[in-house]
């Protein structure tokens, strides 16, 4: 049977490719992290959550990614799914990988995020919104 790498990347392959990247620039990328839900009203237990891969930045998270093969190809959907609904609780920005081609929009994203960490000025300018543009692009 002959392999056809154009039929689909699978989550793990995706993940491998971020963490090879972020490491090529310098950023720290934990993958398969257990994050502990907020106490609210939306978590009935006290489970934890186990996140397809974080973005560490000076020993804070900066953001959470997950990651869909790229089998899923509507990232609204994937965005709007149950599963990254409950991420949400942590108040963190969430980044879709399920293309390769996503890597490097979710890089240039971080380094925005760290720009904005060392830079606080910059929340202050309202520039934020402009910096990271649409999730979507």
């Amino acid at each position: 049977m002959k392999y056809d790498p154009l039929y689909y990347t699978n989550e793990s392959n995706l993940l491998g490719e971020l963490y090879h990247h972020c490491k090529l620039k310098k950023i720290k990328c934990v993958l398969e992290y257990a994050l502990y839900p907020i106490k609210c009203k939306a978590t009935k237990h006290d489970k934890f959550y186990k996140i397809d891969a974080i973005i560490v930045y000076e020993n804070q998270i900066l953001a959470l990614i997950e990651a869909k093969s790229t089998l899923f190809k509507n990232k609204k959907e994937i965005y709007n799914s149950y599963q990254v609904r409950k991420y949400r609780l942590f108040k963190l920005p969430i980044f879709i990988l399920n293309e390769l081609k996503d890597i490097k929009r979710i890089i240039d994203k971080i380094k925005i995020l760290i720009l904005l960490k060392e830079n606080p000025s910059y929340h202050k300018e309202n520039k934020l919104l402009e910096l990271l543009g649409s999730i979507w692009e």
